[in-house]
C-alpha cells in the first residue's frame, strides 16, 4: 500500500525525515508509548517523523517467533 504525505517534502540533501518504530507491536499502548517518546526526542532536534510498525511477523522467520495477531 502507497500512502502520500503531503505535509512531508523531502528537497535535498541536508533535509532527510525519520521512519521508526518497533518491528513488532504488541497492542496500541506499545505503539502510542514509543510514538509518544520518538516524538519527543524528534520535536527537540525539529526533525519530521513517520511512525512504522507492523502486527505481523516477518514472512521470512519460522513459525516458532512471535506473531500478535488481533
Amino acid at each position: 500500500m502507497i500512502q502520500y504525505l503531503d505535509n512531508i517534502h523531502h528537497k535535498d540533501s541536508k533535509n532527510f525525515f525519520l521512519i521508526a518504530g518497533p518491528c513488532i507491536i504488541e497492542g496500541e499502548d506499545m505503539a502510542l508509548r514509543i510514538a509518544e517518546k520518538v516524538i519527543q526526542i524528534t520535536d527537540k532536534y525539529n526533525i519530521p517523523y513517520i511512525f512504522k510498525g507492523s502486527f505481523k511477523k516477518s514472512q521470512q522467520k519460522p513459525c516458532r517467533f512471535f506473531y500478535n495477531h488481533r
